[in-house]
């Protein structure tokens, strides 16, 4: 197997170190797969209590059942950034349904944006997509080739879902917003991914005074919103310049005040980290 797209030499099996040259992920991604995607940054991992969380709620959900908690994921984890001594990147674990439930956790290939396209914003294009179980984080092989098409024979950033109905629901690995009047809107939770930057950002617009409401939002009607944005790991917050032929401000006031708050956030959760609180 060629390893030259994993980032460093060693990953978890179930409760072992082991070198990435004997990695096959795609035996392990065949079988049902729940999974995260955790962002590192100074060696902590961003926002972890919510991720294991939302892992849990996928397992429940799925009535998937394993002997894991959240302290032995942590343990992992943090075996996996010391063993790379990692400091920025992310990385991946996930349960894969076997005869019994495999742990694996890799340190992800990963793309974070330029600065220029947090300047100028990104392209989208939109498509008639539906993901099956869209609370629940699971991986789909057929799904994510078929966006990964979309996105690279288009040359766009990311592909923006539509529903049967003609309602914009979630991007295919992001959650959308659009701002009118500093008002933000965003498709009902039940639509969509709960993403972990979702969240916080109706965190901030909560703590900040910011109008925030979750609506159905038709293809036809984004012409009317100012501005736009996606959330998710890799990006952060980062504003949308154009979805199909509407163009959007990039420079929208109450998105370029979001993305600093949200800088901010990290700052201060980097800061406050304690590893000894999760294990």
């Amino acid at each position: 197997m060629n390893t030259d797209s994993y980032l460093m030499p060693y990953f978890i099996s179930d409760n072992n170190i082991i070198s990435t040259c004997d990695f096959g992920q795609d035996s392990i991604n065949q079988q049902e797969v729940i999974y995260e995607v955790i962002r590192i940054i100074d060696g902590v991992p961003l926002f972890f209590d919510e991720h294991l969380t939302r892992f849990f709620k996928s397992t429940i959900k799925l009535k998937l059942k394993t002997n894991l908690n959240k302290q032995d994921i942590a343990k992992r984890v943090f075996a996996l950034i010391d063993a790379n001594k990692l400091k920025i990147g992310n990385i991946r674990f996930q349960i894969t349904k076997t005869k019994d439930y495999k742990f694996t956790a890799w340190v992800s290939p990963f793309f974070y944006p330029s600065l220029e396209k947090y300047k100028h914003g990104v392209i989208l294009i939109t498509h008639n997509l539906e993901r099956e179980d869209p609370n629940i984080k699971i991986y789909k092989s057929e799904y994510k080739k078929k966006v990964s098409s979309i996105i690279k024979n288009n040359n766009v950033y990311e592909v923006l879902l539509v529903n049967s109905e003609n309602k914009i629901t979630e991007g295919s690995k992001s959650n959308i917003f659009f701002v009118k009047d500093n008002c933000i809107y965003t498709p009902k939770s039940s639509d969509v991914l709960p993403g972990i930057t979702r969240q916080k950002t109706e965190e901030i617009a909560s703590k900040h005074n910011i109008p925030f409401e979750e609506v159905e939002i038709s293809l036809s009607t984004i012409a009317d919103f100012d501005g736009a944005f996606i959330t998710g790991t890799s990006p952060k917050i980062l504003p949308i310049k154009q979805i199909d032929k509407v163009k959007f401000n990039p420079s929208e006031q109450t998105i370029v005040k979001l993305m600093d708050l949200y800088d901010r956030l990290i700052v201060n959760y980097i800061n406050a980290f304690k590893r000894e609180s999760y294990i």
